[in-house]
């Protein structure tokens, strides 16, 4: 079974960049049918059956925007429909959005991927030991989770509760709610999914840039890809809340709270819309060709979809079946379930948002029946 079918969830000085921003990259109305239905595949029979109470699908190609809809509502029971421009929590997809902007930051030389990060870190180091004497963590490895990083990922936090800060949550201390995050593997040998490697590069932006990270991200990365809906914003503004859907567990029932807020932005703190991030993936595409204006140099977006020694490039997951290479990342927030997938070889892929534990679910089926219809890929 290819990984992409397996994966739920998580296994993220002032600078002047205007000379970088590229602006929104162009995108086009829907143009074809909804592929669901050609199929004959049941979404809001299969979301009933999963206690899924909503979902967004956007399918794209380096064209454009080809469809997207919505399913369901933003509340178990409620009557407010999820639409276009409904936001759901991104969760760990937020990884690879975080990865654009790492590297278009060292494309404006404002950071090394390569350099030991404790160089660049001023508010918190990363601890040092005997596993790090010849081998420093750097960016490369983090965004590659081969930093060797302990906290896989984080649970979130009730919204009435007090948030800790970022070296509060690396140091696991004050209300911090995971533990600390520690060199536990030689920095390069093996691949090791960390979230708490994230939260680390999202430390090292804002200490480098000055800047609180969801500024750094709208300037560097939403803005320049056109997600105007998005916000790496921790808790949610409250202007953005009445188009927030609520997270529900696995049998529907609607989390306390609404939602968890996630003061790890980096690693699973962006709300977004499944057209934004199928205009980020388009912008990824888009600078694999080569084509301008781009998010990113054609070297970055390689970077980010090609695997450095294990399954992770800087940002996305990969693999190749029959000759046709796949991109993804999955996210899973309480509540909150989601998959992203790119087909770089055929110039398309698939967005999937949902409202729901058990999302990831039906995530996976609707890539499937997707990529059948369109004949990308694996399901063939």
């Amino acid at each position: 079974m290819p990984v992409w079918r397996r994966v739920k969830g998580s296994p993220g000085a002032l600078v002047i960049a205007a000379v970088l921003l590229v602006g929104p990259v162009a995108w086009h109305p829907a143009t074809l049918a909804d592929p669901l239905a050609r199929a004959g595949y049941d979404a809001e029979g299969r979301m009933e059956a999963l206690g899924v109470p909503g979902a967004a699908v956007a399918v794209f190609e380096r064209d454009g925007l080809l469809w997207s809809e919505g399913y369901g509502v933003r509340t178990a029971g409620g009557a407010d429909s999820v639409t276009s421009r409904t936001l759901f929590q991104a969760a760990s997809i937020s990884k690879p959005v975080t990865a654009a902007a790492v590297l278009r930051l060292a494309d404006a030389g404002l950071v090394d991927p390569d350099e030991d990060v404790n160089h660049s870190l001023v508010r918190w180091k990363v601890p040092e030991g005997e596993l790090t004497q010849d081998e420093p963590v750097t960016l490369r490895r983090i965004l590659t989770h081969r930093a060797g990083l302990t906290v896989h990922g984080f649970p979130g936090y009730h919204r009435e509760v007090r948030l800790p800060s970022l070296p509060e949550i690396l140091d696991g201390r004050g209300q911090a709610n995971t533990g600390p995050v520690r060199v536990e593997e030689v920095p390069g040998r093996v691949e090791r999914y960390s979230g708490g490697g994230t939260t680390v590069a999202e430390l090292l932006l804002e200490d480098v840039v000055e800047r609180p990270f969801p500024e750094i991200m709208k300037e560097w990365v939403l803005g320049p890809a056109g997600m105007a809906e998005s916000t790496f914003e921790q808790p949610l503004p409250s202007e953005s809340e009445s188009r927030a859907a609520q997270g529900h567990g696995p049998g529907g029932r609607v989390v306390d709270g609404g939602w968890h807020v996630y003061p790890e932005r980096a690693a699973a703190g962006l709300w977004t819309t499944a057209e934004d991030l199928a205009r980020f993936a388009r912008a990824v595409l888009v600078s694999l060709a080569g084509e301008n204006p781009g998010l990113l140099s054609r070297a970055g977006a390689r970077s980010m979809v090609l695997p450095e020694g294990g399954t992770f490039g800087m940002g996305f997951m990969a693999e190749e079946l029959s000759g046709s290479r796949v991109v993804f990342h999955g996210g899973a927030n309480r509540g909150f379930s989601g998959l992203l997938v790119v087909f770089p070889d055929e110039g398309g892929g698939v967005v999937v948002l949902t409202n729901g534990d058990n999302g990831h679910v039906l995530a996976r089926e609707v890539v499937d029946v997707v990529a059948g219809v369109h004949g990308w890929g694996v399901a063939r």
